[in-house]
C-alpha cells in the first residue's frame, strides 16, 4: 500500500510539475554543494549559528535578530551570496533559540521537553505494562518527532505545529495529573 501511494504520488507530481524539480530535489538530498535544499547549506548555516552563539553566549543576540546577525557573518560560501535567497532561521530551532535567546533561552526552551519527558516517563518506571499508561507512549513519540523536526527544520515558527505541540503538552499534563 504504502509503495502504492508513493508511486502514484510520484506520478502525478511529474505530471503537473517539471521532472526535473522531482529530480533536482532528490539529487540535492545526497550532494555536498551548494545547490537548492542541499545538507551543506544547513551546515554552513549552524556552524555560522554556532559563531553568533559563542559571541553572545549568556543572552544571546535578541528575538528576530539572528537575520541580520548572519548577514554580519558575510555571504561567502552560502546561497544567500546571490542576492536572491535570504535566510529568516538556521534551520534548526535549538540553535536558533539559543542564539536569539543566549544558552539562559536554550535551557529554558529546552526545559519544556525535558520536564514533559519525564512526566511521561514517571509512571512508565513503576508499571511499563499497565494499559493506562499506553497514551504515555504516543506522547513520547510526539515529543521525540517535534524534537527531531526541529533538529532540522523550524517548527517554532509554523502554527500547525505549535498546535500539535501544545496539544501533546496538554495531553501531557493529564496524563501525569491522572497517574498521581
Amino acid at each position: 500500500g504504502i509503495a502504492l501511494t508513493i508511486g502514484i504520488s510520484v506520478l502525478i507530481y511529474t505530471q503537473f510539475e517539471k521532472a526535473t524539480a522531482l529530480k533536482k530535489q532528490v539529487v540535492s538530498i545526497f550532494q555536498f554543494n551548494f545547490t537548492y535544499g542541499s545538507i551543506q547549506e544547513r551546515i554552513n548555516l549552524w556552524s555560522r549559528s554556532w559563531e553568533i552563539i559563542k559571541e553572545h553566549p549568556l543572552a544571546g543576540i535578541g528575538p528576530g535578530d539572528w537575520e541580520q546577525a548572519l548577514l554580519a557573518k558575510g555571504k561567502k560560501g552560502i546561497i544567500c551570496a546571490d542576492n536572491k535567497t535570504f535566510f529568516q532561521r538556521p534551520h534548526n530551532d535549538f540553535l536558533w533559540v539559543c542564539s536569539e535567546s543566549g544558552l539562559l533561552g536554550l535551557l529554558a526552551y529546552a526545559g519544556i521537553f525535558a520536564a514533559a519527558v519525564l512526566m511521561l516517563l514517571r509512571p512508565l518506571y513503576a508499571d511499563p505494562w499497565n494499559p493506562a499508561y499506553r497514551l504515555n507512549y504516543f506522547l513520547l513519540a510526539a515529543l521525540s518527532g517535534y524534537c527531531t523536526y526541529a533538529l532540522f527544520s523550524f517548527p517554532k515558527e509554523r502554527i500547525e505545529h505549535q498546535m500539535l505541540l501544545g496539544f501533546v503538552l496538554v495531553l501531557t499534563s493529564f496524563q501525569a495529573g491522572s497517574s498521581s
